[in-house]
């Protein structure tokens, strides 16, 4: 059984920047099934805040490979690579 947990993050950069963060805490490692969703939420912040979007994953176990290879983000982080 697959536990998913899901938050949304989004950094405002002085440089007008956003850095929306996709973070998602599950027991394997995040595949393709975000890209749409997460495709919709960039949209709608584009159209309200006209800014650059870079797209982070953050995920306790990281990315699956065919996720990786979308190329849907930007950086991907792995919990252990934060703590």
């Amino acid at each position: 059984m697959i536990h998913l947990y899901e938050v949304m993050l989004l950094f405002q950069r002085a440089d007008r920047v956003h850095t929306l963060c996709e973070i998602k805490y599950t027991d394997a490692p995040v595949g393709t099934e975000v890209v749409n969703s997460f495709e919709k939420t960039v949209t709608i912040y584009k159209e309200k805040f006209k800014n650059t979007i870079h797209r982070v994953l953050i995920s306790a176990e990281g990315a699956h490979k065919s996720l990786v290879n979308k190329a849907v983000f930007d950086r991907i982080v792995r919990l252990k690579d934060v703590i």
